[in-house]
């Protein structure tokens, strides 16, 4: 998604932002097909919480927002929140060919009325970094100035996160399969200074009491409910707490054969592996949504033949994103690379069901 700070100020300029983000472009051409476009902020891999009609030719088609360079000018063009004055809100300097913000109503740009918006877009990951590009065009097709701040993720959420010096941000999140993450711009989970959740400082009245209705639901389908309820809300004109874009579709591989880190090939002394070294693996699952590194996975897989391992030798390879973690604390722990570890030196009470995702002890 890319978080709009609050910073931009009133609705009418998030809703023309809102109308700048072509979803199928995104989806086709950047992510080359490897994508499905999101319209609220709900993924499709939460088929039991997406709402059904906020989508294009959906009831509630008008809360998706879509790509509409002239709709976007459209608002920018008329808003007006000072009728007395009937001069338009973000009127365009004729010298300049740049909007600004007419604070005072007359028509002429003062020094504190300039307009524009600084958008920090991850480097690290090429595809954020294209999108953010692409976007800041599209903004800037609008005539609206776009400072683009290119930076690793330290600087980034340094920025974003913690000093809130920002207007967009390239932002996603990696979720499980319950909406739970709504909470994430709920006004409560916004403050300053120091770092805070809801960076955008999103504070929608209405998506807040629908969230604390999902988290507290005491059956399946108050939860449904208050779900679509939130998502009715932060999509709508007085709120659109970010623009919901693209859910990667993602694959994982994995090495069906059992190298001992060599290959396949036995070594010379035998350091303990070789009894398992070119056999194939067994009991591997695929949790849909997850993929196949997960709990049940590490819990059953062995190669063929061998239904336990010897206690010492028997190992598997597990490869991630990153080279190194934050925090081995989970107190503090957030990050999901730090829990992929944590979550095979601690036990939980609950699990998952890896079929059908209900919770069993």
């Amino acid at each position: 998604d890319f978080c709009l700070s609050r910073g931009l100020g009133d609705v009418y300029k998030r809703q023309a932002l809102a109308h700048l983000m072509d979803r199928n472009y995104v989806v086709d051409v950047i992510w080359e097909g490897y994508g499905v476009p999101m319209y609220t902020p709900i993924p499709p891999s939460m088929p039991a919480y997406v709402h059904p009609e906020i989508r294009p030719d959906g009831t509630l088609e008008e809360l998706c927002h879509l790509y509409n360079l002239t709709e976007a000018a459209r608002i920018l063009n008329t808003t007006d929140t000072s009728p007395a004055d009937g001069k338009p809100d973000f009127p365009i300097n004729q010298t300049t060919g740049w909007r600004f913000w007419d604070r005072n109503g007359d028509g002429l740009e003062q020094a504190d009325e300039y307009l524009e918006l600084i958008y920090y877009i991850r480097k690290d990951d090429p595809l954020r970094l294209e999108l953010g590009l692409w976007h800041a065009e599209q903004i800037k097709a609008v005539q609206i100035r776009a400072l683009t701040e290119i930076h690793w993720i330290q600087e980034c959420l340094k920025a974003v996160t913690i000093e809130h010096n920002f207007h967009l941000y390239t932002g996603s999140w990696g979720l499980g399969t319950d909406p739970d993450h709504l909470v994430l711009w709920h006004s409560d989970y916004y403050w300053y200074p120091g770092f805070c959740y809801n960076y955008g400082a999103v504070n929608c009245s209405d998506f807040n009491q629908w969230v604390d209705k999902l988290l507290y639901a005491n059956t399946f389908a108050e939860a449904k409910h208050a779900a679509l309820k939130a998502q009715e809300a932060f999509c709508s004109d007085d709120c659109i707490g970010c623009i919901p874009t693209v859910c990667p579709m993602e694959f994982k591989a994995v090495q069906r054969r059992y190298t001992g880190g060599t290959g396949g090939t036995s070594v010379e002394p035998d350091d303990g592996e070789n009894q398992y070294r070119d056999l194939n693996w067994t009991g591997i699952v695929n949790v849909p949504v997850y993929g196949v590194d997960n709990f049940w996975s590490f819990l059953n897989m062995h190669p063929e033949g061998y239904l336990i391992g010897d206690g010492e030798n028997m190992t598997v390879r597990w490869g991630f994103k990153v080279d190194n973690i934050k925090k081995l604390n989970p107190v503090y722990s957030e990050w999901v690379w730090d829990w992929n570890v944590l979550n095979l030196i601690y036990e939980s009470l609950l699990v998952r069901d890896p079929y059908t995702h209900e919770w069993m002890p």
